[in-house]
């Protein structure tokens, strides 16, 4: 018993010192109104400086056409007036960009009658054309803008969908336009996508449905389950676009409350989603929030766009709903900040519903309505975003000198800012300094882009030093040969090395690896092994794993060295090695297995020397491999993991003198009886701690009633 708790002891001692350290790293504020962030590579949030602060907030009584109801969408035109949708009240509020004066629309006429809106919630225009998604009414409405006054000029009634039957309900919600008058319209309760319709507003197709979202488990369970439970089942839908707003070149950029698949998109005219992921694959705070919040996602009412002018270079903002942030990305997928939370502060929400980007001189403006609390916040851009959008710009526009200066002066007010540093590091690239970029990149742990820099760097270091490389392999050739030419003179030590007994059971290895049912017969029964070649393959293969681990090339492991910890994972590797042995052991005593744990323990080692053998290829073929050559790498790695597996199995079978069936439902109890070990492990922690809790308590009381 004192020998098991030892034992036991030494493994928790184990599992504490070799946990992975990590510098201490305090939870965000995310909650704090007035902190602008962005997120490291380890998803963890970076206060960086604020983007955007609040210039004014705008109420109907400030526009002098009474308190605002319901705000559901804005848009701005090019000639700089701001539409608002008051669904509540009915109308649509037109003002300017200095948000001093207003006009209500509430009701306008149509051919000779008298017609009012009902509960509008969607509104676009540009300098010629405003279109109403008039909601209630089941409708949209297209204005012509004169002078600042709107003239309706066609009402576009329920069209025919003969794909959502006679009887759908019809409820446009928001809506883009093009040059030629087609229209794209997001319907309530309609998933099949945006809804295309010609300047005439008839139904032309369905575009870009969102892809269903499946839950695994509940796709397998539908394979199994019978008609009625079926038709008990919540059936699968698309999940439906929240918002859609359009580029100066026609791309169309949707949002959605209820997706994780596509939160937001860009589609182009075959509906097709090319707008590249985020590089942390979610969208919000999702990385950072799901591990502590697993319910958290985001809600995006609405996305608008900061235009450069240039295909595939804008700047798009989403806005979450539910927690009353705004996110800004790069079309390539790159956060540069976000901020805002819910609350009744200035530059806080109660419910974002719309989004809109004012381009200004000085610098942008965001602004932002609430739906809950009637207002507009309109959001003034500072110093520190102006300076991010001018690199941008500059890249953009292929000056690199002026766009280095620029990223400089932005590391000046936010040191290792990360787009800063992927901008830099861009300009090192197409000036040709792909070990500055490298450099660069590590830093931020910038994969993609650092594969790429990788892949130039090779390609300059072969073709300058093609001479030496070569040069340097027929040394190292030549070096092996002579090595193994004097190792087989076999003189003096080296004579005693070859002969001992260790080295010739670990050359025994590579028999057993290419012939394994012989190999470990004869291990066992003919004694060619012994456990001291064993224990020596144990020792090789740990070794190997470890510089594996600490060593391996970043662009095939996208792990750093110095983010490794290498005691971690040889203790994470040990313990299952340690399980299988003794599970081995337990369950082929109660099945009538030949081989005693010595024996096990032997035709364990022996089953890692393909791992022995080509861990160190493998280990320098990480370091030249480039990222489009990684696949090769894995299905190699896969071949000698597999090789090793299908040895474990073979010994099992040629040491407990095992038939096919019987060594298979063997290796399954043994793997039921590790995930027993790994339970009884938890519970005795588990009652450790509850049993030092019950006496730290009692230790406590008695101090307590000692004074």
């Amino acid at each position: 018993m004192k020998k098991i708790t030892s034992i036991i002891l030494c493994v928790l001692l184990l599992a504490v010192v070799c946990a992975p350290t990590a510098a201490a790293v305090s939870d965000y504020p995310l909650g704090d109104v007035y902190e602008t962030y962005i997120y490291n590579s380890e998803n963890e949030p970076v206060i960086i400086p604020e983007a955007f602060e609040v210039s004014r907030i705008v109420t109907g009584d400030d526009l002098s056409v009474g308190d605002f109801n319901t705000l559901s969408d804005l848009c701005r035109n090019d000639t700089g007036e701001i539409f608002l949708c008051d669904s509540g009240n009915n109308r649509i509020v037109v003002t300017d960009s200095s948000w001093q004066s207003a006009t209500s629309i509430s009701e306008f006429v149509y051919q000779g009658a008298t017609e009012t809106f009902q509960n509008p919630q969607g509104v676009w225009a540009d300098e010629s054309r405003v279109y109403v998604a008039d909601t209630g009414n089941a409708r949209i409405v297209r204005f012509d803008l004169h002078d600042g006054a709107l003239n309706a000029v066609e009402i576009y009634e329920r069209p025919e969908i003969r794909a959502l039957g006679a009887d759908y309900t019809y409820s446009p919600t928001r809506l883009a336009v093009d040059a030629v008058g087609r229209m794209y319209v997001v319907a309530a309760g309609i998933n099949q996508g945006l809804l295309c319709f010609d300047e005439n507003g008839r139904f032309q197709s369905f575009l870009g449905a969102p892809p269903v979202e499946l839950n695994i488990l509940e796709m397998l369970w539908r394979k199994i389950a019978t008609k009625e439970q079926l038709s008990r089942m919540e059936s699968y839908v698309p999940t439906e676009y929240s918002a859609v707003t359009m580029d100066t070149y026609g791309f169309l950029y949707v949002a959605s409350q209820t997706s994780n698949s596509v939160p937001a998109g860009k589609l182009n005219s075959d509906g097709d989603n090319v707008l590249a992921e985020p590089k942390s694959e979610y969208y919000g705070d999702y990385a950072y929030l799901n591990d502590k919040d697993a319910g958290y996602m985001p809600h995006f009412s609405d996305i608008a766009l900061c235009s450069t002018g240039r295909i595939g270079e804008d700047i798009y903002f989403l806005i979450d709903s539910n927690e009353g942030k705004i996110y800004a990305y790069t079309e390539d997928g790159y956060l540069l900040y976000a901020f805002g939370a819910n609350g009744e502060q200035n530059g806080t929400y109660t419910n974002a519903s719309a989004i809109e980007y004012i381009p200004g001189e000085a610098g942008g403006r965001l602004a932002v309505t609430d739906s809950l609390k009637g207002t507009v916040t309109v959001l003034e851009e500072t110093g520190f975003s102006q300076r991010i959008r001018n690199a941008l710009a500059l890249y953009n526009q292929g000056s690199y000198d002026k766009a280095a200066a620029a990223w400089e002066d932005v590391t000046e007010l936010a040191s290792g800012y990360t787009p800063a540093v992927i901008g830099l590091a861009r300009i090192d690239l197409q000036n040709r300094d792909y070990g500055s970029a490298m450099d660069r990149l590590m830093v931020i742990r910038e994969h993609e882009l650092y594969s790429d820099a990788f892949s130039h760097w090779r390609d300059d270091f072969v073709r300058e030093h093609f001479v030496t490389v070569l040069l340097c392999v027929a040394a190292a050739v030549i070096a092996v040969l002579v090595i193994w030419r004097v190792l087989r003179v076999k003189r003096g030590f080296l004579k005693r090395v070859y002969d001992s007994q260790i080295f010739q059971g670990y050359r025994y290895g590579s028999y057993v690896m290419l012939h394994p049912f012989d190999g470990f017969w004869d291990l066992k029964h003919e004694k060619r092994g012994n456990l001291k070649s064993a224990i020596l393959m144990y020792v090789l293969f740990f070794a190997v794993y470890a510089l594996r681990m600490q060593f391996s090339g970043y662009t095939v492991t996208g792990t750093a060295s110095s983010d490794v910890n290498v005691l971690y994972h040889i203790f994470i590797l040990l313990v299952p090695m340690i399980m299988w042995i003794t599970a081995n052991w337990c369950f082929t005593t109660l099945m009538d297995g030949k081989g005693t744990i010595r024996d096990i323990t032997i035709a364990t080692g022996y089953a890692l020397k393909p791992y022995i053998i080509f861990g160190l290829p493998m280990l320098l073929l990480s370091n030249v491999l480039t990222a489009s050559e990684v696949p090769f790498y894995n299905i190699f790695d896969a071949l000698i993991l597999a090789w090793v597996l299908f040895l474990l199995f073979s010994g099992l079978m040629m040491t407990h003198d095992y038939s096919f069936g019987k060594a298979i439902l063997t290796t399954i109890l043994i793997l039921v009886g590790i995930c027993l070990i790994i339970f009884i492990l938890l519970l005795a922690i588990s009652i450790a701690q509850n049993i030092y809790q019950f006496i730290y308590n009692i230790y406590q009381e008695l101090s307590f009633r000692s004074y």
